[in-house]
């Protein structure tokens, strides 16, 4: 009897032992945290890039257009605390001006606005004083329609596109306009989608001729963050 107490005993103990391990996994299983970073953009993969070509037609200098774009991925860069965009000249993403139809259709919209701008000029001083907007009534009503004209086109034409490797500017109206664009198309090439923000860099919708975004707006820098949170 003192014999089998002693087996049963043995073996009792054997299993308490072997369920401890089980026991302390099992615990530790539990109480598993996954831990957020304080910057989520930290543990974002960088996407490199380089400057690549300048059609002349555009009357733009390779030194000023590297100039832009590179400040335009620093802006990213400084919202995402991090390096999420980084300059390789060995990189397959290059970043280029493109001259074509979309320039030239752009170039003659200026061309028209440029007509009324004269006209204005042309305008007595009293003529000026007299029109409660400044501007005389057919000034006014060729000004607006000249805006319309440009709204049309902004909607139906790109201003630039990342395609594949390829950033491409298309068309741009001033050195503001320009850096809007590449803001954009970077903020595309990190992988962010547009935001419903109007004035917002990533926005879909292009801003007005006379309020071209060129810097981050808080939704942009929410829309980053968001992209880093998610990709933890």
């Amino acid at each position: 009897m003192n014999r089998i107490l002693k087996i049963f005993s043995i073996c009792f103990l054997a299993l308490v032992l072997l369920s401890v391990p089980l026991s302390l996994a099992s615990a530790a299983k539990k109480k598993k945290v996954i831990v957020t970073p304080s910057n989520p953009c930290t543990t974002v993969s960088s996407v490199t890039y380089k400057v690549g070509s300048v059609d002349p037609q555009f009357g733009m200098s390779q030194e000023k257009f590297a100039s832009m774009v590179r400040t335009a991925a620093r802006a990213w860069n400084t919202a995402a605390g991090a390096q999420v965009l980084v300059e390789d000249n060995t990189s397959m993403l290059s970043v280029n001006m493109k001259y074509g139809e979309n320039q030239v259709a752009l170039n003659n919209y200026f061309t028209s606005l440029n007509s009324v701008v004269l006209a204005q000029n042309r305008t007595t001083p009293s003529e000026y004083a007299r029109s409660a907007s400044g501007v005389n009534p057919a000034t006014k009503q060729a000004t607006l329609l000249t805006n319309i004209k440009l709204g049309q086109y902004l909607e139906k034409r790109s201003k630039g596109k990342l395609v594949g490797k390829e950033i491409n500017v298309l068309a741009y109206m001033s050195d503001t306009d320009l850096q809007s664009t590449l803001l954009h198309e970077l903020g595309h090439a990190i992988g962010l989608d547009h935001t419903k923000t109007y004035g917002a860099i990533m926005s879909a919708q292009t801003g007005s001729l006379e309020n071209q975004p060129s810097t981050l707006k808080a939704a942009d820098i929410k829309l980053l963050k968001n992209y880093c949170t998610n990709k933890i």
